[in-house]
């Protein structure tokens, strides 16, 4: 692949480095039988999906590396150095972030403008991408808010519930208050010297152990929050004798900082919050025609990490656009959004049942539009402006942060997912996001990848070194191979830290084999040369750049969509299952992907598919979430399904249908209606009348669990692409192109692999062996209608990439092969002679 290393050093040191790994990859080792004679290659050389395969230029394809900066400490020397050598051991980019590391500097200023300008023009002049976190780091934070107190919309908001009990009787129904009622200090609201603005006080009737949907009430009726604060004094007659609970709501800056840099984080739902981000970025160019002209000519993308920010968030507009997206005022449900800490859990702090739950989804389906269109589409926007794109990790790793995942999604250019925050080594955690990805037709979907805790200066490329005597366990590749079952397609290395040799005022003195950024965090390990890893960083990359190359091809295809809802991330399968097993692929579809506007219904094979020019979805699942939750669905999400399914796509539905909508009928075609507590039930009959239209249909099945799916699949018709001889532990990918149908199976199981597999496509089965670039024909497979055969061998934790392609695709033009043997080995000899050892049963020209 890179000249520099003797391809016989490479193809040992490969062996050594994957343990076994590239062996599963040699077609002499993956494919019993027979030697035949060479195949043809074509006149013109190898053809251009072969080149670009063997020698890959494509920086999408390559990783990139998250690179820990230090302005203020950086010289440009060293800096031309790291950067040459990023490019040389086979990267295309590195993402800059910060941390504490920044010397007498914030971002944006001049000697940060005057490292970034140094850092471009190093990337520009080794073909290395240079990606710009927004913040210094995470989540973004800004020097220009000075004081949050006096930047509402700016700075970030919290709310804060304060009450008291009132009993009403007979001729003591008024509630007068001569102070309003503070929230108490331990819920992190603070009134001695800090400003806070009245939100709302409102009333609700005591109901057993919670409170009556049916009898909440705004106390302020036409009276403006800011002249209650300003006189302190509340007059409310209540509508009927009993116990009362009145609650008082405060929004206030939350004051939270980003440790290292003591910066303020922004408010990610409104407007001012985005602004202040690209005001302080327009600023520096502005100042600098240089560094506008650098950045513009890089062409890079500016990147969010993901973020972790305060639970009860606020926004100044909220009850505005509250209200104007969910047709119904929020004000006197508000005792239904506060959440409390139990145990690990966060739960509702004041209980209104049904109605409550509802006004939750409601809040959280507002919180993710505003962040959705005032933040992430905003950041698009302007990237665009200065030829560049926006990378997301949209999720918070933690936290009960409660926004949807794939909303935000739909305004990122390159949707990234993470090792860690999406639960490590589980390809199902991957495909939260991968449906959005797919919907959409993005070519990328990259990952942060493999930054594990725990594992600082441990994690090599196979095997991770305990601490306690433990065995080892799986390092990078592992990790890696994993992201790609789950639909990633392109690795962000987490991370390395820059050689920094000015120690001034950091926290921590510098170790052999130097300093280290994340490492005193126990997070993620150092993966340029202060390890000896870095001698075979290259055919690591090389494995990585080309598989991920393959996996950009074309578009996603894959078997199934699988229905959920849900805010937040969570909720995922950490084993593999039973449609996993029988070889099915799928995506995981939320109302949001199933509302985008390729999620229709077309044909592919004359079958009613999904979404048919990108991943032609073959059959929607509806089922339960991982613990068993049934999800609940939106009355114009149901009506879509069923429209689907009157057009031929199959449906199986796994236990019981959704019998919840998942919002205040507000939120419908009745925004006339004021009582909309009165409407639930109505609402929730509307829904489960819809679903019946998938009753007595032939296309329609249902299964008491996956297993039963694979069954009720079968029984309609929908089979894999990849479909394994017996249930197995692979997981598989499925990318399709004009000319070929590209596969990448993965091992997961643990027990080696070896059966017959019949994947789509017409043609001829390839290798393509991502360690060494090269692509074979594969010996011994068999033709059926529409599909081929093959017997890989494939050892625990293997991987391997095969693609079914039409002739021209390869150089190689396959004229003859075998359909079965019981011989040792099945491969294509040099020199066009046929060889074979042991009895051969079958051999078809």
């Amino acid at each position: 692949m890179k000249s520099g290393k003797g391809n016989k050093m490479k193809k040992k040191s490969v062996r050594l480095l994957a343990a076994g790994l590239s062996a599963a990859m040699l077609l002499t080792q993956s494919l019993p039988g027979v030697v035949l004679g060479a195949p043809t290659e074509g006149q013109s050389g190898l053809t251009a999906f072969e080149q670009e395969f063997k020698n890959p230029t494509d920086k999408d394809a390559k990783p990139f590396m998250r690179w820990w900066i230090a302005p203020g400490r950086m010289t440009q020397a060293e800096i031309e150095k790291e950067i040459k050598a990023f490019k040389d051991g086979g990267y295309a980019g590195v993402e800059l972030q910060c941390l504490e590391l920044a010397k007498g500097c914030v971002i944006n200023d001049a000697t940060w403008n005057q490292t970034m300008k140094w850092i471009l023009q190093a990337g520009i002049d080794n073909g290395i991408q240079i990606d710009c976190t927004l913040g210094q780091l995470w989540p973004i934070a800004s020097p220009d808010i000075k004081n949050p107190d006096d930047e509402p919309g700016r700075a970030e908001q919290q709310i804060f519930e304060g009450s008291e009990s009132f009993t009403a009787s007979e001729g003591a129904m008024v509630y007068n208050a001569d102070a309003l009622v503070l929230p108490v200090e331990q819920t992190g609201f603070t009134a001695n010297g800090r400003k806070y603005s009245l939100v709302a006080i409102t009333a609700a009737k005591v109901s057993g152990k919670g409170y009556d949907a049916k009898e909440v009430y705004n106390v302020l009726g036409d009276n403006k929050p800011e002249d209650i604060q300003r006189t302190g004094k509340v007059t409310w007659t209540a509508p009927s004798s009993g116990e009362w609970k009145i609650f008082y709501y405060y929004s206030q800056a939350s004051m939270k900082k980003v440790d290292a840099t003591g910066q303020y984080v922004v408010d990610h739902m409104s407007e001012e919050g985005t602004q202040v981000v690209i005001n302080n970025w327009e600023k520096a160019m502005a100042g600098d025609e240089k560094l506008k002209q650098l950045y513009e000519e890089n062409g890079g993308s500016v990147f969010g990490d993901s973020f972790e920010l305060s639970n009860g968030l606020w926004t100044p507009k909220m009850l505005e656009e509250f209200k104007r997206r969910r047709g119904y005022d929020l004000t006197p449900y508000l005792p239904a959004t506060t959440l409390v800490r139990k145990n690990w859990d966060m739960v509702p702090a004041n209980d209104l049942g049904d109605v409550g739950e509802r006004i939750r989804e409601d809040l959280y389906s507002t919180m993710t539009e505003l962040m959705s269109e005032n933040h992430m589409k905003a950041l698009q926007d302007w990237a665009k402006t200065h030829n560049m794109t926006l990378r997301y990790q949209a999720y918070s790793s933690k936290g009960p942060n409660k926004f949807e995942l794939t909303h935000p999604a739909q305004y990122i250019d390159t949707v990234e997912a993470e090792s860690y925050a999406m639960s490590g080594d589980t390809p199902d955690a991957y495909r939260q996001l991968s449906g959005m990805v797919h919907m959409k037709g993005d070519k990328v979907y990259s990952a942060e990848a493999a930054e594990i805790g725990s594992d600082d200066w441990r994690e090599t490329w196979t095997k991770v070194q305990t601490r306690d005597g433990r065995e080892p366990y799986n390092g990078f590749v592992y990790y890696a191979n994993r992201l790609f079952a789950g639909g990633v397609n392109k690795m962000v290395f987490h991370g390395t830290t820059y050689k920094v040799t000015d120690l001034t005022d950091l926290k921590r003195t510098v170790e052999w084999p130097g300093y280290s950024a994340m490492a005193g965090m126990g997070y993620g390990n150092e993966w340029d040369d202060k390890t000896p890893m870095w001698d075979n960083v290259d055919i690591v990359t090389d494995y990585l750049t080309c598989t991920g190359y393959a996996l950009q091809q074309g578009t996603a295809d894959m078997d199934l969509a699988v229905y959920r809802d849900i805010y937040g991330k969570g909720s995922v399968r950490n084993e593999i299952t039973d449609l996993e097993k029988a070889g099915y692929t799928y995506d995981y579809v939320t109302p949001t992907i199933l509302d985008h506007k390729n999620a229709t219904t077309g044909k592919e094979d004359g079958k009613t598919v999904l979404a048919a020019d990108g991943p032609s979805y073959k059959a929607l699942i509806i089922e339960p979430m991982s613990d068993g939750t049934v999800p609940p669905m939106p009355l114009a999400t149901a009506r879509k399904i069923v429209a689907a399914a009157n057009e031929g796509l199959p449906v199986v539905i796994i236990g019981e249908l959704p019998s919840k909508t998942s919002y205040h009928p507000g939120n419908t075609d009745k925004p006339e209606v004021a009582d909309v507590s009165a409407t639930v039930a109505d609402e929730n009959a509307a829904l489960a009348d819809c679903l019946k239209g998938l009753e007595g249909k032939t296309n329609v099945k249902k299964a008491a669990d996956r297993a039963g799916a694979v069954e009720a699949l079968a029984e309609l018709g929908v089979m894999p692409d990849a479909q394994p001889e017996t249930p197995s532990g692979l997981y598989y990918q499925h990318r399709n192109t004009s000319d070929a149908e590209l596969y990448y199976i993965y091992n997961a199981g643990s027990k080696e692999s070896e059966q017959e597999i019949t994947l789509k496509g017409e043609g001829a089965p390839y290798l393509l062996d991502s360690w060494s670039g090269e692509i074979s024909p594969i010996a011994e497979y068999k033709v059926n209608e529409g599909s081929v055969t093959i017997r890989p061998h494939l050892d625990v934790q293997d991987a391997m990439l095969v693609a079914v392609a039409k002739p021209g695709w390869s150089s190689k033009a396959v004229e003859r092969n075998v359909t079965e043997t019981d011989g040792d080995a099945v491969l294509y000899d040099a020199w066009e002679d046929v060889l074979w050892r042991g009895s051969m049963r079958h051999f078809r020209i």
